[in-house]
């Protein structure tokens, strides 16, 4: 098979992937003698599993399993790319479930740095201090407004957590389904964002 770009064959194979309910990568590069370049993409399982869990009651997840599923491919001068090799089948099962570990486009090690990144909050100069003066303002109006806010040794925002009194009181009466939603994530701030849902009497 022939593609137009990088981009285009790492898109098809990242949809084939998906359909078949596993994730992929790049595991290699190099530029040849001939002035190719070659590159392969490989099952998110294709690397020999490392343990750095050092608390023995809780080792890592293990997700690398030296799988051989992969494309092998080569970009001429002109940017084309020709498919070389392709290996169809992996040494785990895979599963097409939504939302799914396996639906994944990136391996673990990716999303473990992924959750650093978003748990390092950052607010631009001033916010912190807007969003104070707000949550004060609010509880003026009315006194069973809770808030808190905690700050790091550098006096920088990592966590802030608000109730109303209107959410409160709905909790009071409909508290028996109640979800806390963590997949959410503000684009300005980096910032995640996990609401506390319920259920009342409209469903």
């Amino acid at each position: 098979m022939i593609f137009s770009s990088e981009d285009e064959i790492t898109n098809y194979y990242k949809n084939y992937a998906q359909c078949l309910g596993y994730g992929i990568g790049k595991i290699s590069t190099k530029n040849g003698d001939d002035g190719k370049k070659y590159f392969t993409l490989a099952c998110s399982r294709a690397r020999k599993y490392v343990s750095n869990s050092k608390n023995l009651l809780k080792p890592n997840r293990i997700t690398k399993s030296q799988c051989k599923g992969r494309l092998k491919a080569c970009m001429s001068l002109d940017e084309t790319v020709i498919v070389s090799s392709v290996v169809l089948e992996h040494n785990h099962e895979l599963i097409v479930e939504a939302n799914g570990y396996e639906n994944l486009t990136f391996g673990e090690k990716d999303c473990r740095n992924y959750i650093g990144k978003v748990r390092r909050l950052r607010l631009g100069t001033g916010d912190a201090k807007a969003i104070q003066n707000y949550f004060v303002r609010m509880q003026k109006q009315n006194s069973l407004f809770y808030y808190v806010m905690d700050m790091d040794d550098k006096s920088c925002l990592q966590n802030v957590l608000w109730v109303d009194t209107r959410c409160r009181a709905a909790y009071e009466y409909f508290g028996e389904i109640i979800t806390f939603d963590t997949t959410y994530l503000t684009n300005k701030y980096d910032m995640p964002f996990t609401p506390f849902v319920g259920v009342n009497h409209h469903g």
